[in-house]
């Protein structure tokens, strides 16, 4: 690259180490080629695109290996990329290649603006081709804009909740999955059904219109090792194994959502069907 005799004036200190070494005069006398800087941005962004690539392969490679590890077909279980952490940027990145398919968002109006920035990044079917989950708690208030935007919502945890989605669906004279939170960590700070009223609760509302009651999803609490979450995963899945037993005829109930960054390997080893993962993809949050 030419040197275009550009420079801005920047300190020292907040120069890259590479400068100092490559131009040390320029760097000595705090100056720098506008070239110089534009290309420290570019090795940066090609940088960060690969830790996202290695990331992503790395959980996907984690998933196979725990599913097989539980005698489990790999291709049973999804990976939805967990977003709320991550700049569009960062998102599209992870997109590349087909690599994820599943986006998962805690706010309506995170996903919309990802949406927007996505929709005009993307060709027209490869965006249709994406799959948008709620995971975050859904207000009621929220619950109609969320419909226009999500394929999936992880998070139903009331009754009132589905009530008010369900009539939605009746206004628009359509359907909508639907997975029911269940609060398996006992946790009075967490949403979700108790897990004795759990299959009560599902009961009901799998007969509510408008609603496809797909399977359940739940979060352990936060624990010193991975290995301690194992039991609350596998109380979720004892009420999921009943539930999709007594519905067998139907075959839609069908899917676990359990496990996030810290402990999807075991949630995967529990039968978890999708792992909800972004930390692990996008770093954690400064």
């Amino acid at each position: 690259m030419p040197f275009t005799g550009q420079k801005v004036k920047v300190k020292t200190g907040s120069l890259p180490e590479f400068a100092a070494d490559v131009y040390p005069v320029v760097a000595a006398n705090n100056y720098q080629p506008l070239f110089l800087i534009k290309e420290y941005l570019r090795m940066k962004d090609k940088e960060n695109k690969q830790v996202i690539h290695s990331r992503v392969q790395s959980v996907k490679d984690r998933i196979n290996q725990a599913a097989i590890r539980a005698g489990r077909d790999p291709l049973d279980v999804e990976l939805i990329c967990v977003t709320k952490q991550a700049c569009p940027e960062e998102v599209l990145v992870a997109l590349e290649d087909g690599a994820c398919l599943a986006i998962g968002e805690n706010r309506v109006q995170d996903a919309l603006r990802k949406q927007e920035f996505l929709r005009q990044h993307l060709d027209p079917d490869r965006f249709n081709r994406l799959r948008w989950h709620m995971i975050g708690h859904l207000q009621t208030n929220k619950a109609a804009r969320a419909l226009e935007i999500f394929h999936t919502i992880q998070s139903v945890d009331s009754k009132r909740l589905a009530e008010v989605l369900s009539r939605r669906m009746r206004e628009l004279n359509r359907s909508v999955d639907i997975l029911l939170e269940i609060n398996i960590s006992r946790e009075t700070g967490k949403y979700g059904f108790e897990i004795e009223a759990a299959e009560e609760s599902a009961r009901e509302i799998k007969n509510l219109p408008g609603l496809n009651v797909r399977g359940l999803m739940g979060m352990a609490p936060y624990v010193a090792a991975p290995e301690l979450a194992r039991p609350f995963f596998a109380a979720l899945y004892e009420i999921f194994s009943r539930l999709k037993q007594e519905w067998k005829s139907e075959g839609q109930f069908t899917e676990l959502s359990m496990g996030m960054t810290n402990d999807f390997d075991v949630a995967v080893e529990e039968g978890a069907t999708m792992v909800r993962v972004g930390s692990a993809i996008f770093g954690e949050q400064s």
